[in-house]
């Protein structure tokens, strides 16, 4: 290495903490509903904690239109970050991720875990030109809404083998209609692994799950987790934890293969809007993530098990009662948040406080291993696990939804 790379580098980690506290000044209320803070009833603190770093630790407290940094480790506040200077210019420069750093424990944290991924989807993004991906905004949703209202209701969704990039387009992409290909996932490496293969390779990686229907983020060790979901202890359910759509760790990655109806650019999430564009998703029979809509066009292949997936179109979002209220701004050219919930359960509708809910039309279908459903952007969504479960999602977020296109 030669003195001005060493200089370089030198100044980089000596500007890191630095680097993170304009950023979240700048960024942290224009991002945070992409990165799914809830701002809406509450602020929210962090406290950065560099150790002996010879520039100070930090505490943000955010929300409300308010953004105050103070030069201190506040004890009180609702997630504490300790991380080393050399590991915090790796994360601003985008050579490391968070929970990459926090999986190999060297990161600690204390307080609210559930406020470690949210916080991993907002430092994933600084330094990010946001041109570089076109964002969704009100004016594209009312396109896709318009265009979805217009559609005859489906009854099932089609299952396709041998389905050509070009027929993917014109039947089912550019139209913005769910299709299941059956075909298209031999060539991935990962779906021949054994979760005993995985854990002998993975075991020590500190992993993020969910514990229960709500999003409340625990950590624990893979083969520690591994061992909860396959435990048959009498009178207890594991059911309820899960890897919900999590970072895939680098070693992971190179056992994925290719879609044949995205391009390269497509699956570079590099520039991505959203968070999460690539998500890990694992577990027991029984898990549940609750209906929802993304706004980017996704791809569910389905390595191990098998799901059930209740679909509705996007012209549905009133008769599920979408928390619109979630979002903030109202003009067209607003960015929207890019995940949304629904507030109706699809498979146990309360018509009593949904009564707009029997104008809706469901359609489930089951995914099995091997298999690959697209969901095209704002068709919402449930899915439940039908036995223990291995599935890989990809949203196409370097780009707007195939639809729009053609609108």
């Amino acid at each position: 290495m030669t003195g001005d790379a060493q200089t370089n580098e030198a100044d980089v980690q000596l500007s890191a903490p630095r680097l993170l506290e304009q950023a979240i000044r700048a960024e942290i209320l224009q991002r945070s509903r992409e990165c799914g803070f809830d701002l809406s009833e509450r602020t929210l603190s962090y406290a950065f904690d560099f150790g002996n770093a010879k520039e100070g630790s930090f505490s943000v407290r955010f929300g409300r239109g308010r953004v105050d940094v103070s030069s201190n480790v506040d004890s009180n506040a609702d997630l504490i970050v300790k991380i080393s200077s050399a590991n915090l210019a790796s994360l601003v420069s985008g050579k490391a991720h968070l929970l990459g750093l926090f999986g190999q424990g060297k990161i600690g944290v204390m307080g609210d875990l559930s406020l470690v991924q949210p916080l991993a989807r907002l430092v994933s993004t600084f330094g990010t030109p946001t041109a570089k991906a076109p964002r969704m905004t009100r004016a594209n949703r009312e396109v896709l809404l318009r265009k979805s209202a217009a559609q005859p209701r489906i009854s099932e969704v089609p299952r396709r083998a041998g389905l050509a990039p070009e027929d993917f387009r014109m039947q089912f992409a550019e139209p913005g209609l769910p299709v299941i290909v059956t075909d298209v996932l031999g060539d991935w490496e990962i779906s021949r692994w054994t979760l005993e293969r995985l854990v002998d390779v993975f075991g020590d990686l500190n992993i993020v799950y969910r514990r229960g229907p709500e999003v409340v983020m625990e950590t624990m060790a893979f083969r520690d987790f591994c061992q909860a979901i396959t435990a048959n202890t009498p009178g207890e359910s594991n059911s309820v934890l899960y890897i919900d759509n999590e970072r895939i760790p680098p070693e992971l990655k190179r056992l994925l293969g290719t879609l044949p109806y995205a391009s390269e650019h497509d699956l570079d999430h590099s520039g991505s809007w959203m968070p999460n564009s690539q998500g890990l998703f694992l577990g027991p029979a029984g898990t549940i993530t609750r209906l929802h809509w993304d706004m980017a066009d996704n791809f569910l292949a389905q390595l191990w098990g098998s799901k059930r997936i209740t679909l509705l179109p996007p012209s549905d979002c009133d008769n599920v009662y979408m928390q619109f209220e979630r979002e903030t701004g109202n003009s067209a050219d607003d960015i929207v948040a890019p995940h949304l919930r629904a507030s109706v359960d699809p498979c146990a509708p309360d018509y009593e406080r949904f009564p707009r809910f029997s104008g809706a039309k469901p359609v489930d279908c089951r995914l099995r291993a091997g298999e690959c459903l697209y969901i095209p952007a704002g068709w919402l969504h449930r899915v439940e696990s039908l036995s223990l479960s291995l599935s890989i999602n990809h949203l196409l977020s370097n780009r707007l939804p195939a639809a729009l296109s053609a609108a």
